[in-house]
């Protein structure tokens, strides 16, 4: 059996508008050890200073990559810059909304997901997320939310889950579901619109999140740990691979396999080819044990 068959076993957030205690206990992984990725080659160019979260959109070929100067970048498959454009916002992460191919870019400061156009490269809505009842029993301070992925799923309002990386206090994936091509209205997301909350227990600094149809998983940057960690849609980490990087913001993985990683204290973003087969090699060890 091949290993992308292998790990295609479904599963998912409860389906419509979840009610009661959405939370789930939390589940630490195999930790796997040395150089899983290999050398990475760096972009000489991302088109931002700060590169925070990085997204590639199948449809169009290309890489998206937002910094936290608020500046969003177009590179084309290669990592070669096409082209940026700057938007008052405080910039954390980008993900794809796969069925209309818009771009979610979520502004950490205001907690604000805001729906991009790529194509006519302009905005055309923002979502408030009210972080106190997506979250929960939230610490009060500074971090708020950091990531944020989208999975496909027919028959959900949007066509699917988005998760929410909250970065720390706690740190904590949350799974949303909303259509974002809603105009009237106020634009809020609350408590109503969770289906799952996921504590991921002994990691810190959740910087981003992002949807592996191959895995059939999430992966998730615990920047603290300088881990990837590979989780279900259910919220079970079950895989803790080490990273490079100072401080790994933005993750994003290719048709190709290939992994992007995007490092805002390191100004860069870096590839990593063939990292899907090695991450495939980690699950696959690990689940048949």
């Amino acid at each position: 059996m091949a290993m992308t068959a292998f790990f295609a076993c479904g599963g998912g957030p409860p389906a419509g508008g979840a009610s009661g205690d959405k939370s789930a206990p939390p589940a630490e992984g195999k930790e796997v050890k040395g150089n899983v990725f290999g050398k990475g080659t760096r972009v000489p160019d991302p088109g931002v200073a700060e590169p925070s979260g990085i997204a590639f959109h199948e449809r169009l070929g290309h890489l998206f990559v937002v910094g936290d100067e608020g500046t969003l970048a177009e590179l084309d498959g290669e990592g070669k810059l096409l082209r940026k454009v700057s938007i008052h916002a405080n910039l954390e992460d980008v993900t794809v909304h796969a069925p209309t191919g818009d771009l979610l870019l979520l502004d950490e400061n205001k907690a604000v997901l805001i729906v991009f156009d790529p194509v006519a490269f302009r905005e055309k809505a923002r979502w408030r997320l009210d972080a106190d009842e997506i979250v929960g029993k939230r610490e009060r301070g500074r971090d708020g939310f950091e990531g944020v992925g989208f999975r496909p799923e027919k028959g959900r309002p949007g066509g699917g889950i988005f998760y929410l990386t909250h970065q720390r206090g706690p740190a904590l994936l949350v799974a949303i579901q909303f259509d974002p091509t809603l105009t009237p209205g106020k634009r809020r997301i609350g408590d109503a619109e969770v289906v799952g909350r996921y504590p991921l227990s002994g990691h810190r600094d959740l910087t981003s999140v992002t949807w592996s149809a191959a895995l059939d998983r999430l992966l998730v940057l615990a920047d603290a740990e300088d881990e990837l960690l590979v989780v279900t849609a259910e919220g079970k980490v079950e895989a803790r691979l080490p990273l490079p990087g100072l401080n790994q913001e933005g993750v994003a993985l290719d048709p190709r396999g290939d992994l992007w990683i995007a490092d805002d204290r390191g100004a860069s973003v870096t590839r990593y080819p063939a990292a899907l087969k090695a991450i495939e090699v980690a699950l696959y060890s690990r689940l048949v044990k």
